[in-house]
């Protein structure tokens, strides 16, 4: 957040309410707006619009002389609008200094980076997911086969006493090794990082659905928890640490055996990590088998960042303690114990009491796997089965509320209306609620995390979506074919 924000724009044409552009509305400029269009007559000046706390300003982009400058209280309107001569939405601002007899109707085309979509973002995180899926049943596996050898190793020493060594020992006595400390580290991590995505997916994934494939993965969580000799060595395992959103998933969603397994792993696997100091644990970045690793951009070619740290930065934003600076307006002026200021609505801010913020103490404890307990002779070959079962059937597919309506004319009790019916927590729903279905269409991406941290990325997303959907309501989603042909893709490896 800053005090200054400045932006790259496209001035295509100005227009003065009145009789010399014979327009009576704003209504009336934009429908000239197009005509002009279609005939070509819209030439275009680069500029910079900046806005701080009392005004906005334009520039010259190239020499940043000051072409116009309009305190906030001149600006009558700020949203998007979308002609129909243009597929996608202008900025509109309406100014009006006191000096002025009519209003000044301004039309700016931003000039935007590529949009991340929300269908690549799941498509991103599926694959992800994905991945770590393969790594876990890999390790399964091998865990699998490590009790087999031990087992028949086992037999053969109780029947075969006094008798020479029979053929095969020697390999079978390798294969029944368990895996390496550093494997089973691997591994829980892996089925922690895995709770968090599943968190992050869960209103758009279905067959299986994120609740599901958590009860799936505690049955290979409770079998390298066994076969490590209990819950001690699984509970110093730090990074990575749940998010928010993943405990409260978690608690909601377990039945009574997975609830008591996961709670005596300790506060490492039960609590998110903004309960944690912020240096407790290190940013997790997993490695596969395979040699996969996530693209170094993304679909919009912006570099790509893990949606599980994205994730724990937007709480830990969201959490932050912010001292009011300014607030007689309905957006307050807020900073942030890291010096950082900004402007938030009035309506997002709760006063804390002192002691509300907690932390837990670093534990020194080192636990290490029993490399030579006889607990994993107990596994059992069935526990990967619901897991590998489950993955045949995931795809993702558009929410279900999609005949919910939003639109550019729709009022704020449609708007909260829409936002309910997405599955957004009441304080987002509250944050949002205030403004029209045309001023929650114009804000860009970093307006919407900066007044919820916590879930503006996906109301963006989804607001992404509804305007393409609104574009041409009858398009196929790329997401859902691709993931069609993943499917067909596992179903066919299966048989």
């Amino acid at each position: 957040m800053a005090d200054v924000s400045q932006y790259a724009v496209n001035h295509l044409v100005t227009f003065s309410i009145g009789e010399e552009d014979d327009l009576a509305s704003v209504e009336d400029a934009t429908r000239k707006l197009s005509v002009m269009d279609a005939q070509g007559k819209i030439w275009v000046q680069e500029m910079l619009l900046q806005v701080n706390g009392s005004s906005i300003k334009l520039f010259d982009i190239d020499s940043k002389d000051e072409l116009e400058n309009y305190g906030l209280a001149a600006v009558a309107r700020c949203e998007a609008v979308r002609p129909e001569s243009r597929s996608q939405s202008l900025l509109l601002l309406v100014c009006q200094d006191p000096t002025q007899l009519k209003p000044d109707v301004h039309f700016f085309e931003c000039n935007l980076v590529g949009v991340r979509t929300f269908s690549s973002m799941l498509l991103e995180m599926t694959e992800l997911l994905n991945r770590v899926f393969d790594d876990v049943e890999a390790f399964v596996g091998k865990l699998q086969k490590s009790a087999e050898a031990f087992r028949v190793l086992d037999q053969r020493k109780r029947s075969a006493r006094g008798r020479r060594r029979e053929p095969g020992e020697g390999l079978l006595t390798i294969r029944a090794r368990p895996p390496s400390q550093e494997e089973f580290e691997d591994a829980l991590a892996k089925i922690k990082y895995s709770f968090s995505i599943l968190a992050r997916l869960q209103s758009n994934i279905t067959n299986p659905t994120s609740e599901e494939l958590i009860h799936f993965l505690f049955n290979p969580l409770k079998m390298i928890v066994e076969s490590s000799g209990g819950p001690e060595f699984a509970s110093e395992v730090r990074n990575p640490m749940l998010t928010l959103e993943a405990v409260t998933l978690m608690r909601g969603c377990l039945g009574e055996k997975e609830a008591e397994l996961w709670h005596s792993l300790g506060d490492n696997w039960i609590r998110p990590r903004l309960d944690f100091p912020r240096d407790y644990a290190a940013p997790y970045t997993p490695t596969f088998r395979s040699g996969w690793e996530p693209p170094r951009l993304d679909s919009s070619g912006q570099p790509w960042e893990d949606p599980v740290e994205m994730q724990h930065r937007h709480e830990e934003r969201r959490a932050q303690v912010s001292n009011s600076l300014l607030n007689h307006k309905k957006w307050w002026k807020v900073q942030n114990r890291y010096g950082q200021v900004g402007y938030v609505p009035y309506n997002i801010l709760s006063p804390i009491m002192n002691g509300e913020e907690s932390g837990v103490q670093n534990h020194k404890r080192t636990a290490q796997v029993n490399g030579t307990s006889p607990v994993i002779s107990k596994v059992s070959n069935c526990c990967s089965t619901p897991l590998q079962a489950a993955r045949k059937n995931l795809h993702i597919q558009r929410a279900p509320d999609t005949n919910v309506p939003l639109g550019y004319d729709s009022n704020t009790a449609e708007v909260q209306t829409w936002l309910e019916a997405k599955g957004f927590n009441p304080f987002t729903v509250k944050a949002f609620g205030v403004l029209s279905g045309a001023q929650l269409f114009s804000l860009q991406k970093e307006e919407f995390k900066a007044v919820s941290p916590e879930e503006g990325a996906r109301v963006y997303s989804q607001v992404t979506v509804q305007r393409a959907l609104l574009e041409d309501s009858g398009k196929i989603s790329e997401l859902e074919a691709v993931m069609k042909k993943q499917k067909r893709k596992l179903e066919g490896m299966s048989e």
